[in-house]
């Protein structure tokens, strides 16, 4: 585990909301081999090169002082980022990044934190965040915090990403969200486990498409252009990014109104 990967997610249930004002959720997510590549070295100063985003509001920097907070500790470091993974996309790339770093300076500071220990802390930075520390298939529950890995061998299925030229914030997508049901979820893991793909396809669910929606509705004209095609196509995350799912490589025509990005979902 060397990178900083993308992630969909197979299922999103929402089942409500919590008390804390987070949503109580209910998903199965498995890692891309698509990443942002991330060097980071021991500086004098922390300095972050490769993103326009102002200092205080990069999730690195704010997992660089989560870390120093926790540890009672200076860890000033350099990172040099090469963005690969479409932002506000649905993709965990900024969990993942925030996820890459708290690990690399544990190592490079030799902080003696656990893979375990550095999740709780990811976790007080996003939803996304405990998984991208772990970067394998899980069942995750609550807010995010809570994960349960899937001991078998997930298919190595192509992912064809398709990202609009916009994106969408997930507080306004869970803000408008309008209902909840509980649902299934256990349907996905079985035809992961049978490498059923027609049968994954059919019980694929993300209860955010409809929020996402109703706030970009070219987005689900999209999908439904897709569909109409017979691919197996879905919105990961709270937008805006769909996925096509196959098993074999497919070529997309690029549009001048999204981008199309080719990788498989990440073998054990």
């Amino acid at each position: 585990m060397d990178n900083a990967y993308a992630k969909i997610n197979l299922a999103i249930n929402v089942l409500g909301k919590r008390k804390d004002g987070y949503h109580e959720l209910d998903m199965i997510m498995v890692p891309l081999e698509l990443h942002d590549d991330i060097e980071v070295e021991k500086s004098d100063k922390t300095e972050i090169i490769g993103m326009d985003l102002p200092l205080e509001d990069n999730l690195m920097y704010k997992a660089i002082k989560l870390l120093e907070k926790e540890s009672k500790r200076y860890l000033p470091c350099k990172i040099t980022i090469q963005k690969n993974i479409p932002q506000e996309a649905g993709l965990a790339g900024g969990s993942s990044d925030c996820s890459y770093v708290l690990r690399k300076i544990n190592e490079i500071y030799n902080l003696g934190y656990t893979l375990d220990e550095l999740a709780v802390i990811a976790s007080k930075l996003g939803s996304d965040t405990v998984f991208c520390m772990y970067n394998k298939p899980a069942l995750i529950q609550g807010r995010g915090e809570s994960i349960q890995f899937l001991n078998f061998s997930i298919p190595n299925y192509y992912i064809t990403l398709i990202k609009p030229n916009y994106g969408a914030l997930t507080k306004d997508v869970f803000n408008n969200l309008k209902q909840y049901e509980k649902r299934d979820i256990n349907l996905v893991i079985k035809a992961l486990q049978c490498d059923n793909l027609d049968k994954l396809s059919d019980v694929m669910f993300n209860d955010l498409e409809n929020s996402t929606f109703d706030l970009y509705p070219h987005l689900r004209t999209l999908k439904e252009a897709f569909s109409y095609r017979g691919y197996h196509i879905m919105m990961s995350g709270s937008g805006t990014t769909l996925f096509i799912i196959s098993k074999e490589k497919i070529t997309i025509k690029e549009d001048e109104n999204y981008q199309v990005i080719y990788t498989k979902i990440k073998s054990d």
